[in-house]
C-alpha cells in the first residue's frame, strides 16, 4: 500500500491549461506534488499523463495524441480520487480515449 506521500511517485503530469481555472490548476498541482509526483509546465517526453477536465475526446486532444503518442490522456477526477483514497487507483475508468 502506498503512503500518502508516494501515490504519484515517478509520474510526471501536464495539465491542459485552457481547460482549468487558475485555482483548479493550483489545486491539481498541490495534489500531484504532495503525493510525490512531478508537474511539467510544458508537454515533453518526460510527461506520462496529460490531465484534462473533459470526460470525452475532443478536437483539442487530437494534437496532443498526434504529437505525443506516448502520453495517456486522463480526466482530472483520477487525481482527486487517488488523493482522496490515498492510493493510485486503476486508470482505465478515467482515460479519455479517441473512439
Amino acid at each position: 500500500q502506498s503512503t500518502w506521500a508516494d501515490v504519484f511517485s515517478n509520474q510526471c503530469f501536464y495539465f491542459l491549461p485552457l481547460e482549468f481555472t487558475p485555482d483548479h490548476l493550483n489545486c491539481l498541482n498541490r495534489i500531484v506534488v504532495a503525493n510525490d509526483g512531478t508537474v511539467s509546465d510544458v508537454l515533453n517526453k518526460s510527461v506520462g499523463y496529460v490531465v484534462t477536465s473533459a470526460s470525452e475526446w475532443n478536437s483539442s486532444h487530437d494534437t496532443v495524441a498526434a504529437d505525443w503518442p506516448h502520453v495517456l490522456l486522463v480526466n482530472c477526477d483520477w487525481l482527486f480520487d487517488c488523493h482522496e483514497q490515498n492510493r493510485c487507483l486503476p486508470i482505465e475508468d478515467y482515460l479519455i480515449l479517441n473512439s
